[in-house]
């Protein structure tokens, strides 16, 4: 039974080598060069949020606008 489940997983592992090789093949369908191929084979990468600021705004912006906490002021709206 381990025989098998190691052929069947190795079969499944070659299955989406071939299966990545296809999508690169059409993702870079029509480029010249190997920088498609290299950059689709790149690891992906985790992706951060932007750092927020930590500037508080004066009386909590009096609870009209919105605080802009990367400056600290307060962007109200027109009127």
């Amino acid at each position: 039974m381990t025989g098998r489940l190691k052929r069947s997983q190795a079969d499944s592992e070659g299955l989406s080598e071939v299966a990545e090789t296809s999508r690169r093949r059409v993702h870079c369908q029509g480029t010249v060069g190997t920088w498609c191929r290299d950059f689709v084979k790149q690891p992906k990468q985790e992706v951060k949020p932007a750092p927020r600021g930590d500037k508080a705004c004066k009386n909590n912006c009096t609870n009209v606008g919105v605080c802009n906490y990367d400056i600290g002021v307060c962007q109200c709206p027109a009127g």
